[in-house]
C-alpha cells in the first residue's frame, strides 16, 4: 500500500461518496476506485459496503485509525526534511477563523514578527470545518476554531486559550434612524432582506429568532454581508472586535434587541496534541494572541494545555 492509497482513503471516508473524493483530491472516480480496491485486494476485504450510501465494513472501521495515523507521520516526515533542508530558523502554520484573521491574528502577528523575524509564517483562514481539516491534515501546526469542537474530524484537540467575543446587531443610521431599541421580530423585518451570520457550528436559537420566514434570507460570509449593511439593506450580527472601526466612525450603529439575550461565541486555539504547545514557536504566538485579544475586548482563558506570561 501506498500513500495515495491511505489518502483516498481517508478521504472517502470524509466525503462519504467515491465522487466526491475524487472532486477533492482532482482525479479521476475511476482513480479512486483503483486505489480503494488495490487498498481492499492488500487487507483482504472490502472497506466499504457498496449501496445507496458508502459506509465503512467493520474491516474498514478497524483499519481507519491506523491510516490516519500512518498520514500524519508521514505528513510529519515530509515538513521536517522540508524545514531542515531549507535551514529554517523557524515555521509557523496557522489556520483561523475568517472572522478572526484580519484583527486578532492580524494584531497577533504583527506583534509575533516583531519579535522573531526570522520566523517563517503561513496562514490559512476559513470556517471551522476548514480550519479542523486542515489540522487534522497536518497542513497546520495549529489553529483557531470555533469552541467546543463537534466536529468529528478531530477528538481531542489540545486546547492554549479559549477566546469568548460579544455579539452585537448593526445596522446602518440611515435605516433605523434615531432608534436603538428593536425585537427580534422587528429586527428580522428590517431592510429589504435577512442576512444569516453563521458564527458558530451549530445556530443559537436567539439568533435564529432575527430571521423571518416570510423573506429572502442571505447565508453570507463578512465579508459580503458588511457592505449589504453598510447600504443599509438589512441589520445582521457581528462579533463586536470586527465591527469596532465601523461604530466608532459611525457607519453602523449597536442596536439594543429587547427579548434577546446577550450573544456570545467562543473559539480556541487548538493543536493536535498538548506537547505542540512546549514549542518556542507555538507558545509565543499564543502569548501574542493573549495580548492582542485582549486588546481587543475579548475574555481569554489560559488552558492546562500552556502557561501564558499574563494571568487569564
Amino acid at each position: 500500500m501506498d500513500a495515495d492509497q491511505l489518502r483516498t482513503f481517508d478521504r472517502v471516508v470524509r466525503e462519504g461518496s467515491f465522487t466526491k473524493a475524487a472532486a477533492a483530491l482532482n482525479v479521476t472516480q475511476g482513480t479512486v476506485s483503483m486505489r480503494i480496491a488495490a487498498l481492499e485486494q492488500r487487507l483482504g476485504g472490502p472497506l466499504f459496503s457498496r449501496g445507496r450510501r458508502i459506509e465503512l465494513t467493520e474491516r474498514g472501521q478497524g483499519f481507519l485509525p491506523y491510516a490516519r495515523r500512518a498520514l500524519a507521520q508521514m505528513m510529519e516526515g515530509i515538513e521536517a526534511a522540508r524545514v531542515a533542508d531549507r535551514g529554517e530558523r523557524g515555521l509557523l502554520c496557522l489556520a483561523t477563523l475568517r472572522s478572526h484573521a484580519e484583527t486578532v491574528v492580524g494584531q497577533a502577528l504583527g506583534r509575533f514578527l516583531k519579535r522573531f523575524p526570522g520566523v517563517e509564517v503561513k496562514v490559512r483562514e476559513g470556517h471551522h470545518h476548514d480550519t479542523i481539516e486542515m489540522l487534522h491534515d497536518r497542513a497546520v501546526d495549529i489553529a483557531i476554531t470555533g469552541w467546543p469542537n463537534l466536529d468529528p474530524l478531530l477528538d481531542d484537540p489540545a486546547p492554549a486559550l479559549i477566546l469568548r467575543e460579544d455579539l452585537v446587531v448593526v445596522a446602518a443610521p440611515a435605516l433605523v434612524g434615531e432608534r436603538r431599541r428593536f425585537t427580534a421580530a422587528e429586527i428580522g423585518a428590517l431592510g429589504e432582506v435577512a442576512i444569516v451570520q453563521r458564527w458558530w457550528q451549530v445556530m443559537p436559537d436567539a439568533i435564529d429568532m432575527l430571521v423571518p420566514r416570510d423573506r429572502p434570507a442571505y447565508d453570507l460570509p463578512m465579508q459580503l454581508a458588511l457592505p449589504l449593511v453598510r447600504e443599509g439593506r438589512a441589520a445582521a450580527n457581528f462579533p463586536r472586535h470586527s465591527i469596532a472601526a465601523e461604530l466608532e466612525a459611525g457607519r453602523l450603529v449597536a442596536l439594543d434587541v429587547s427579548d434577546m439575550p446577550p450573544i456570545r461565541r467562543d473559539s480556541a486555539l487548538v493543536a493536535l496534541k498538548p506537547e505542540t504547545w512546549s514549542t518556542p514557536i507555538a507558545a509565543n504566538f499564543a502569548r501574542e494572541l493573549a495580548a492582542a485579544a485582549r486588546e481587543l475586548g475579548l475574555g481569554v482563558k489560559a488552558t492546562g494545555s500552556i502557561r501564558l506570561m499574563e494571568a487569564a
